[in-house]
């Protein structure tokens, strides 16, 4: 079964157990419990990398970074996964991804490459790119809407990001003795022409207006801090910008078609079963369970006590469920965490 679909069954099903409490909530309340702003980013976002993906933009960086290995597959690796990575901070890296694979597989088949190693360090790279911003990846943005009063974009950026650069070298001498093949593999005659010629730039004056649009966007979004506005009004009015501009490729509803309907019910049927479940006060419970395990500490290591509890949480029930929901559910946790033993929110978020 679709997981839209089952969230939405879900949602609806955790306010008919809230009805049975004589808790049920009116239709205005609940849909007041979707994060709009959460929903309404991802919606510009989408739009926007929707008229970019038609471009060939992304496709043609992944030939320019083949022409400038020369060849050499671990240059190759190096050039393609730092450019998903890079690409990751500002666009959702899901898409990133899904642009760059297929160029990725074509250039391996000229050079007699395994792609596999290719694509798992194009995959690594982008969930590390798309951590280091609060506007492209979902438990990210959900993380960074539901803590706003204390955890900023330029905050996200500054600690995600310094860990995230700490770790590339290793990370890149790690591909050393995973990939020894590439590592040594000898320098390949590459056809770039052909590649060119296969993945070109598909329209540029529609290239130049989305590319204006989402930088001015994603900028504005970034000085958030500055101005005081919610990051989500300049991704949705970046999205209307370029729905106006490009009105002449394609009718107002097939691109709205295109969207990804699927990530916001999921998102929207999530935000109602959580907020369910904290007034069912299943949240509140596993806040107490929380707060007593970080209590049997001394008062001045309670919050190294936090976040060690916070991670290893994460990190095993992240291997057995979705990230979106868990981050949903985090939130709640984590402020209320936070509120009972007096701990700062931007370590533990």
């Amino acid at each position: 079964m679709d997981r839209a679909l089952c969230t939405l069954i879900g949602s609806v099903a955790s306010l008919a157990v809230l009805a049975l409490f004589s808790q049920a909530p009116t239709m205005k309340t609940a849909m007041s419990w979707m994060s709009e702003t959460t929903l309404g980013l991802l919606f510009g976002m989408t739009v926007m990398l929707s008229y970019l993906s038609e471009t060939g933009l992304l496709e043609s960086l992944a030939v320019s970074a083949a022409r400038l290995s020369g060849g050499v597959p671990f240059r190759l690796l190096l050039y393609l996964a730092s450019g998903t990575g890079a690409l990751s901070v500002t666009l959702p890296n899901l898409a990133v991804v899904a642009l760059i694979v297929p160029v990725t597989v074509s250039v391996c088949k000229i050079m007699r490459q395994e792609p596999a190693p290719f694509v798992i360090a194009e995959a690594i790279m982008s969930t590390m790119g798309s951590t280091m911003t609060t506007i492209t990846n979902p438990p990210n943005i959900i993380i960074a809407n539901g803590l706003a009063s204390d955890v900023t974009a330029g905050s996200f950026v500054e600690n995600v990001g310094l860990g995230v650069l700490i770790t590339l070298p290793f990370l890149f001498i790690g591909a050393c003795f995973l990939f020894p093949d590439i590592r040594t593999g000898s320098k390949v005659h590459l056809d770039v022409a052909s590649l060119t010629e296969r993945y070109p730039i598909k329209d540029k004056p529609l290239m130049h207006q989305t590319v204006s649009v989402l930088a001015s966007a994603i900028l504005l979004m970034f000085l958030s801090p500055v101005h005081g506005l919610d990051p989500s009004w300049f991704a949705f009015g970046g999205a209307l910008v370029t729905l106006a501009l490009s009105s002449n490729h394609e009718t107002f509803v097939a691109r709205m078609q295109r969207v990804d309907w699927d990530t916001l019910l999921y998102l929207a049927g999530l935000f109602v079963t959580v907020e369910a479940c904290h007034r069912l006060r299943l949240i509140t419970f596993i806040a107490d369970g929380l707060v007593f395990l970080i209590e049997q500490a001394p008062p001045e290591s309670r919050l190294l006590v936090a976040l060690v509890s916070i991670l290893w949480i994460v990190s095993i029930v992240s291997g057995l469920l979705d990230t979106v929901p868990l981050s949903i559910a985090l939130v709640r946790v984590i402020a209320l965490v936070a509120d009972r033993l007096n701990l700062p929110v931007p370590p533990l978020a």
